[in-house]
């Protein structure tokens, strides 16, 4: 029996008792009620539905917005994925794209490789939006495109695909349901008319009540159901039953149960708010905590509800330079962030806090949310990072960079008018490489830093002092008042790094050169200042008895010189504008002529001749004494053969120098080889001249070339003896042909016949000719000086006495003289 079955009853036995007009009209009005409650119950429910659709939708943006804002602002790329992939698990979300400023995708829940096609595209899509939110409805699809702005600067967002499959479900089964009434109410009027008659005539007056209460017993349920789902409260108990009311119940019981189960539940916001890393503190409009998450707790260290109802200002004490924010009704609407904080509580780590207005929700004014970070750990590190890459990792000092940027600071500030001169110590430790090389790198860094603690010591507080690498430091003087005032200071700092140093139980000393220029010196940059200082080091470093000096203008001039010497000498070697000359070395006993000595020679175009003591020596440093001695040797090898051919009767050997870089080399004898078959010349008329010092650069190399070059039929001779360390083991380790006596021994025997030259020099004859070498004496310049040698038995002598040395014509025109003098005879001559 349905319900409106039931109302046709009631009626026919209430028309019965009273009237059958009363009794229709009632009947009426009770079935215009119940059409009228399911229509306004369909239209609640859908209103409702669709209000708390939409109003979970915001509720999801206003979210997403709060928590992602802070970091996008930070460019926090982990923080804002890691709330992402929390997020994406909404039942609610369908895809969740994060952006950054740049529109540059931090986060996509999809990852398809047409994710970012049609990510571009929903962004050109809601480009021409003005408003921070666009929203639009594809197929079954609510799509939602959120731009975050802070302080009018755009720095991100997100997108958001809603299914709508659930709400239009409902929406199809509501309207289904709808129509189901209208039939039924259609079909039960037909019915109602025609047992009308014979409900009314069997029921009386007491069952038509007891029907009317029946029917009207479920109808407060229904209502009181409507009203908990309006509340949100999804958990409802109606009745079932198989008529209009029981289906209908079972409708809103349905309803009720999508609704829970498409909505963010408590729980799950609960667990957003607990497991946020940043402290989150609820405060109402006068300052009172309202809610704290787990971070703000441990943070503080007390219990959550201690915290409760307790001002916000007593856990917060903000920093000079940020501005305390207003709560009143005027406050920001907007979320304010940098604004700088310290806990109050224990050490009180820097917190970074950002404070937001929550919605206004009715007639009540919205609380203020607390974003606090703690950035104390980042503060730190971006200090170190700074202190790291201004200081020396070693010993503290500031390294090169802040160096030069302070030297820059006090040059402008000269050079803007101030009367503040400053000064500048360039120091360079003695003798420093052979720590290291013998107690090892550990010892070497523990004398540096504490050279660094003596150099600290004995400047100002005000100056600077930093450590340029190696063993090298410079000080920066500040507020010099007088050129004394810089000399004392670098006496101060010489001082305290000569005093010995004890490391791991060695006893070190070591001497320091100090190199010192001063700002009213001329200069035209601070780089230039620093390289006088340099200069003036260097030059400390080759004298013994001065280990502090000032830069003069000298210097730099011979500095520069140096450079333009160097350039003009490799373009000399790259011409091969490098001569020779020839000093003859003759018998001492008959004068006959044994040889020449051949000897570089550098006419240069514009400071005519150039000593060999000084290009030579530079050829050394700058690596081109290689390419120097080869242009020698062609020329000599050239000469030689040439020679040979216009007198052939003539034995006579040229004498070239070896430098150190040669004898190092033990492929030099095959090259001396076929040198020798190029210019088809014998070994046996070539005598090769080494000096003591260069056999100590690298005596094992060195013992195998001159033994390869012995053994290829050449001569070689000890040149320079007595001046070096006048090794005995050299004499009878190497296998020297000629020993050859420094002209200081011949002026000091000439200055003192009997004196301590004298006697070194016969010593040194027996002693060559125990060893069956041949004793050449150089530089005899006086008729008396080769009496004096011819006494001590010396077999040869070269020197100004005879010849100066002379070009290839001039050695030629010699060579003609004595052949015919001799006519082709030499008597005595040997290779």
């Amino acid at each position: 029996m349905t319900i409106f079955r039931r109302n046709f009853l009631a009626i026919f036995l209430l028309l019965l008792i009273s009237t059958v007009i009363t009794g229709l009209f009632w009947a009426h009005e009770q079935n215009t009620v119940m059409e009228r409650v399911h229509l306004e119950s369909a239209k609640v429910l859908e209103r409702d539905y669709r209000k708390n659709f939409q109003e979970r939708c915001l509720y999801l943006v206003n979210l997403l917005e709060e928590t992602l804002s802070p970091h996008l602002a930070l460019e926090d790329a982990a923080k804002v994925q890691s709330f992402a992939r929390l997020a994406q698990k909404h039942p609610l979300v369908n895809t969740l794209v994060v952006f950054d400023r740049d529109r540059k995708m931090l986060f996509h829940s999809e990852t398809s490789s047409s994710a970012a096609d049609r990510f571009d595209q929903i962004l050109s899509r809601g480009a021409g939006q003005e408003q921070s939110l666009a929203g639009w409805q594809e197929g079954g699809t609510l799509h939602l495109l959120k731009n975050i702005r802070q302080k009018d600067h755009f720095i991100g967002g997100f997108y958001l695909e809603l299914p709508l499959s659930g709400r239009d479900r409902f929406l199809n089964s509501l309207q289904g349901r709808l129509h189901r009434i209208k039939q039924d109410t259609n079909h039960s009027r037909q019915v109602r008319l025609i047992g009308i008659g014979f409900f009314l005539l069997v029921l009386g007056m007491g069952l038509s009540y007891w029907v009317a209460r029946y029917i009207n017993r479920p109808i407060p349920l229904l209502a009181q159901a409507i009203k908990s789902i309006r509340k949100r409260e999804y958990d409802i108990d109606i009745p079932a039953g198989d008529d209009e009311i029981g289906r209908l119940g079972q409708d809103l019981r349905e309803l009720a149960a999508d609704l829970k189960n498409t909505t963010v539940s408590k729980d799950y916001l609960e667990m957003l708010f607990s497991s946020m890393q940043d402290s989150l503190v609820v405060v109402s409009r006068n300052g009172t905590i309202q809610i704290v998450n787990r971070s703000f707790v441990a943070l503080t260290g007390a219990d959550a509800e201690s915290l409760v109802g307790k001002k916000i200002w007593d856990f917060l004490e903000i920093e000079q330079g940020s501005e305390k924010p207003s709560l009143s009704e005027n406050g920001p609407t907007q979320t304010v962030t940098g604004m700088t904080c310290r806990l109050r509580i224990g050490a009180g780590p820097e917190l970074l806090v950002s404070v937001a207005k929550m919605p206004k929700t009715g007639k009540e004014e919205g609380d203020y949310i607390f974003l606090l970070r703690d950035v104390s750990k980042q503060r730190w590190l971006v200090e170190s990072i700074r202190f790291n890459a201004t200081h020396d990792s070693l010993t503290g000092l500031s390294n090169r960079g802040f160096f030069l940027g302070e030297l820059e600071k006090a040059v402008q500030s000269l050079r803007e008018g101030s009367e503040t001169h400053f000064a500048l110590l360039f120091i360079d430790l003695d003798r420093f490489k052979r720590v290291n090389e013998t107690f090892g790198h550990h010892v070497g860094d523990a004398v540096l830093k504490l050279c660094a603690e003596r150099i600290r010591q004995g400047v100002q507080y005000r100056d600077i002092v930093s450590r340029l690498g190696g063993d090298e430091f410079v000080v920066l003087l500040n507020r010099i008042q007088s050129e004394t005032d810089v000399w004392r200071a670098a006496q101060r700092v010489h001082q305290e790094l000569t005093k010995p140093y004890t490391v791991e139980e060695h006893q070190l000393i070591l001497g320091c050169s100090i190199g010192v220029t001063c700002s009213w010196q001329a200069f035209e940059n601070p780089a230039q200042l620093l390289g006088n200082a340099d200069l003036a080091m260097n030059e400390a470093k080759k004298k013994s008895s001065e280990k502090v000096i000032f830069f003069t203008q000298g210097m730099r001039f011979q500095t520069e010189e140096l450079c333009q010497l160097e350039s003009d000498l490799r373009t000399a070697i790259l011409h091969k504008a490098i001569d020779i000359q020839f000093q003859p070395i003759v018998s001492v006993a008959g004068g006959d002529l044994r040889g020449f000595e051949v000897l570089a020679r550098w006419n240069h175009p514009e400071r005519a001749m150039i000593p060999p003591a000084l290009f030579i020596p530079l050829a050394e440093r700058v690596g081109l004494i290689d390419n120097l001695e080869w242009i020698i040797f062609e020329k000599a090898f050239s000469q030689r053969r040439q020679w040979r051919q216009k007198f052939p009767d003539f034995p006579f050997y040229l004498a070239v120098n070896v430098s150190g870089h040669h004898l190092g080399q033990i492929s030099f004898p095959v090259f001396m080889g076929r040198s020798f078959q190029k210019y088809e010349i014998s070994p046996g008329e070539i005598v090769f001249e080494v000096t003591e010092s260069m056999l100590m650069r690298n005596p094992e190399v060195a013992t195998r070339v001159l033994a390869e070059l012995k053994k290829s039929g050449a001569k070689l001779a000890l040149d320079d003896f007595g001046t070096g360390y006048s090794s005995l083991s050299y004499l009878s380790r190497y296998p020297f042909d000629y020993l050859k006596i420094d002209q200081s021994f011949v002026r000091g025997i000439e200055k003192n016949p009997s004196g301590h030259f004298a006697k070194v020099v016969e010593v040194i004859t027996r002693l060559g000719h125990g060893l069956e070498m041949d004793v050449v004496a150089e530089g005899v310049e006086k008729t008396t000086e080769l009496e004096r040698i011819r006494g001590f038995g010396i077999d040869a002598w070269q020197g100004l006495l005879y010849s100066c040395p002379t070009d290839a014509k001039g050695a030629e025109r010699l060579l003609q003289d004595l052949t015919e003098q001799k006519k082709g005879h030499l008597p005595g001559s040997e290779p």
